[in-house]
């Protein structure tokens, strides 16, 4: 189902292109980020004891995230430039 309530900044409002696509599965969020090197998340749609990985779509590859947390919402920023696909809540193995 799409989440777009979980974002706590959405870029496509400014910039088309760099939409951030929210999708909840249950507990799983997923966060598609176009070229986008940092999401912002509404603190209150995750734990941040859940697992949560990068997945780079252009190679296959995994990267544990990294969160920076400013009051109520949680920064990630994306392992490199391009696309990423952020899933936040389900366990990843390459």
């Amino acid at each position: 189902c799409p989440a777009p309530e979980v974002l706590a900044v959405q870029p496509g409002d400014a910039q088309p292109r760099r939409f951030i696509a929210a999708s909840r599965a249950g507990n799983t969020l997923l966060l598609y980020l176009p070229e986008n090197d940092q999401v912002e998340i509404n603190a209150s749609a995750f734990l941040a004891e859940v697992p949560a990985t990068w997945f780079n779509p252009r190679t296959g590859e995994l990267y544990p995230v990294q969160y920076q947390v400013d009051s109520s919402i949680y920064r990630l920023n994306s392992p490199g430039a391009g696309d990423w696909l952020l899933v936040i809540g389900a366990t990843l193995s390459s």
